[in-house]
């Protein structure tokens, strides 16, 4: 049997972990890890369920336009991410990489 090849929304994931999980969960120097360790749990979770062949997490880049916006120029107009969230979310594509996976980071 061919194993699967697992595709991962990682912003998807870091937002249901972030807000998932008590913002109460610290790393050293008491700085935010409530996003990290779900997104682990989450992807380890599914890795061991799945046991893919392979795993990409891909990524988007914040600011950068997407045809969303072109088609309702108001869309996430005003919107803003916790500064705890914004931490979280540059280390988890390095901490995806160091688990193992591809990663992939583009626009929308």
């Amino acid at each position: 049997m061919r194993r699967p090849l697992l595709v991962v929304d990682g912003d998807s994931f870091a937002h249901r972990a972030y807000h998932g999980l008590p913002k109460t969960i610290r790393r050293a120097g008491g700085r935010p890890a409530g996003a990290i360790v779900g997104f682990a749990n989450m992807l380890l979770r599914l890795w061991e369920g799945e046991r893919p062949r392979a795993v990409l997490v891909a990524w988007d880049s914040l600011g950068e336009p997407t045809y969303r916006n072109r088609a309702f120029p108001a869309y996430q107009a005003g919107r803003e991410f916790d500064t705890e969230l914004l931490e979280q979310l540059e280390l988890l594509p390095v901490l995806s990489s160091a688990l193992g996976c591809a990663v992939a980071k583009a626009a929308g």
